[in-house]
């Protein structure tokens, strides 16, 4: 089967990118042969570019009015390439790669079939454009159960096929390792400081703002509290300059944008995810907990499908910030706590997270959307 793979981000895409390279370098396994169609400079278009064995091709995915022509030419091209690859199957993920999908499957009388991944929990408008795109579409893959219960009875989804194969990750590339003394010594993290991390990025739904501010007055009191965030920020880092607003600026660490994050996260006692938008299930977590980190979250989206509360890390009900001050304290007390939690995160993310059962819950939805 020749499938191929569509992202719009013309940057770093997050979850997305990481979605796709998941796939384009796994499905082969299933017999499927993955083509990825993004924007050229994109991270994923230059990780792709790197390996070598995952054909890359380079196309832009306008979707407004004011770029008409530019819709036109992508379309016409994505009419190209399908039938230079004898492409089977069209997964698309967001809105212009979808819309364009649907465009050429119209204007060009084909009949392949399209799925997509919805990443996000953006409500669906129940209007016309949200029912007559999903009439032209196989089938939906969403990422988590809360996604469900954001679609269940739109008009928008009657009598379409909906799957829910939340993400999977490689267990051995995530696998436990010993703390990194390189990472400790570089930020100077000292032994009996307790590290609360995250590698989920700083984007500005990612709720950073409302962890350092409600951890503050823990952070204040127990010193030993190191907060490190992996992850871009830009040139004026409000971040920083809210943590020194709240005096915690000695306690807050950034690493900057880090392609592989693996070294940080071993250092972490506990991670953090603390989303209060677009978040879904969230790569981050789970690879923390693959590593053996206990995680907490906040309540939002899929977060807290990933974790059993007070077993393998702590789910905080809407962001209170008495709940999280509790957590810390009850972390910062009990120095055993993290590596009994990270035992059992460790469990559960072997148990359910493994990228095996993604992937073929994912390949299987291309043969039934073919009638395989």
């Amino acid at each position: 089967m020749n499938l191929l793979i569509t992202n719009y981000h013309p940057h770093g895409g997050g979850g997305h990118t990481t979605y796709i390279l998941s796939l384009a370098r796994n499905l082969q396994r299933y017999d499927i042969n993955p083509i990825v169609a993004c924007p050229a400079g994109s991270r994923l278009y230059d990780s792709l570019t790197r390996d070598g064995n995952i054909k890359v091709i380079a196309n832009d995915f306008p979707n407004s009015i004011k770029e008409i022509r530019g819709v036109f030419r992508s379309v016409s091209k994505l009419r190209t390439i399908v039938k230079e690859n004898n492409i089977d199957v069209i997964h698309v993920n967001g809105s212009p790669d979808h819309w364009l999908a649907v465009y050429y499957k119209t204007f060009f009388r084909s009949d392949i079939p399209v799925v997509r991944t919805r990443h996000g929990m953006q409500p669906v408008k129940d209007r016309l454009p949200a029912k007559l795109l999903n009439n032209r579409t196989s089938a939906t893959i969403l990422v988590c159960a809360a996604q469900q219960k954001l679609c269940s009875g739109k008009r928008a989804f009657e009598g379409h096929q909906i799957f829910v194969i939340p993400n999977g990750v490689d267990h051995e590339h995530f696998s436990p390792r010993p703390k990194s003394v390189e990472i400790r010594e570089q930020y100077g993290l000292k032994n009996g400081d307790v590290v609360i991390g995250s590698t989920a990025g700083l984007g500005s739904y990612k709720g950073i703002p409302e962890f350092l501010t409600a951890a503050a007055p823990v952070i204040k009191e127990k010193q030993n509290i190191k907060i490190l965030l992996v992850g871009a920020v830009n040139r004026d880092n409000p971040y920083r300059t809210l943590a020194e607003k709240l005096g915690i600026s000695g306690n807050v660490i950034f690493t900057g944008f880090q392609a592989d994050t693996r070294e940080y996260a071993s250092v972490f006692d506990f991670g953090f995810v603390f989303s209060k938008a677009i978040e879904t299930i969230s790569f981050a977590a789970r690879e923390m907990m693959m590593m053996g980190k206990p995680v907490i979250v906040s309540d939002f989206g899929g977060l807290a499908e990933n974790v059993i509360d007070g077993v393998n890390g702590f789910v905080i009900k809407q962001h209170s910030a008495v709940a999280l001050q509790e957590v810390l304290g009850r972390i910062a007390r009990d120095k055993e706590l993290a590596s009994r939690m990270g035992a059992k995160a460790g469990e559960k993310a072997g148990r359910d997270f493994r990228l095996e059962g993604f992937l073929k819950k994912t390949s299987d939805v291309y043969k039934i959307i073919r009638g395989i």
